[in-house]
């Protein structure tokens, strides 16, 4: 821990790579309407939890981009 801090990755621990590995695969990707919709399941699940739809249908992004990481990294190494 740097500064009290953890650095937690659940989606690189050994029980998230093995459900992922056994989910059948019609269920991660389908065609709706002429459309693929990735992370079907996990939608679908979002749905029943409650999420509005604008949160539920938001398009794919790599994670370096939309969490902003990325700036912060670049501010971190030119502060040196």
């Amino acid at each position: 821990a740097l500064a009290g801090s953890d650095l937690l990755a659940p989606y690189l621990s050994r029980q998230i790579y093995e459900l992922a590995l056994a989910i059948d695969p019609s269920l991660k990707i389908r065609s709706i309407g002429g459309q693929v919709v990735r992370k079907w399941v996990l939608r679908m699940a979002a749905r029943e939890l409650g999420l509005p739809e604008k949160l539920i249908n938001r398009p794919k992004k790599a994670a370096q981009y939309s969490s902003g990481i990325m700036n912060r990294l670049r501010r971190l190494l030119k502060a040196g």
